[in-house]
């Protein structure tokens, strides 16, 4: 997906969010949260998404690392404008989070392989899009990651929306004008810290932008 399907997205999320009150087309995960539903208000507009500054955007077109990632481990690769690797898992990691409030898209790719993409806010939140297409978040609390209740992905190569209103989130799967509620859940705290992405072999990801409503 190109950045410019961005646009369509945000017209698509906010026609979604303005209907979330009630139950959504399709099955959903169970939950174990008493979810506040995130308004489309609280969604950058299409006009908006685009203006600088963003909190950070990296569509790995320049065929180099936006210099606000840093490198934790592994060689990461960029090949026709995405980011992949080739024999080892990847670690990267953006120092300091952001305002309470604020949306994570990208587009990921895990058709017919292996990898699988494993995102951390904050310390305190992680998720993991894996090649099955299942999907796993884990809450840190009393010193260990708690499994919370998982959800799945339909498709294998789509674009990935993590809209948090602390102390609340939701996570979307966004194919064309197809959205789909993956993952929701409340946070014990505000969220604060980096944020460090995971990925494997065979999985690649590109157009990641991080907004603040």
């Amino acid at each position: 997906m190109k950045m410019k399907s961005s646009i369509l997205l945000i017209i698509v999320l906010s026609t979604f969010l303005v209907s979330c009150t009630t139950s959504l087309p399709t099955e959903q995960p169970v939950s174990t949260f008493s979810i506040i539903p995130i308004q489309s208000t609280d969604i950058p507009k299409s006009t908006a998404i685009f203006k600088h500054p963003w909190l950070f955007r990296d569509t790995f077109d320049s065929g180099s690392l936006n210099t606000e990632w840093n490198v934790l481990e592994g060689q990461p690769q960029i090949r026709y404008g995405r980011l992949e690797t080739d024999n080892e898992k990847i670690i990267l990691q953006i120092d300091d989070l952001y305002p309470n409030n604020f949306t994570i898209q990208f587009d990921i790719n895990q058709c017919g392989n292996d990898g699988y993409v494993q995102l951390t806010l904050g310390n305190q939140l992680r998720f993991e899009l894996m090649s099955d297409l299942s999907t796993n978040q884990r809450l840190y609390q009393d010193n260990q990651w708690v499994e919370l209740p998982a959800g799945k992905i339909h498709r294998c190569a789509t674009h990935i929306a993590i809209l948090i209103k602390s102390p609340y989130y939701i996570i979307l799967n966004v194919h064309n004008d197809e959205v789909v509620q993956i993952l929701e859940g409340k946070n014990i705290e505000d969220i604060n810290g980096p944020i460090i992405l995971m990925m494997t072999p065979a999985a690649s990801i590109d157009n990641l932008l991080i907004t603040s409503p």
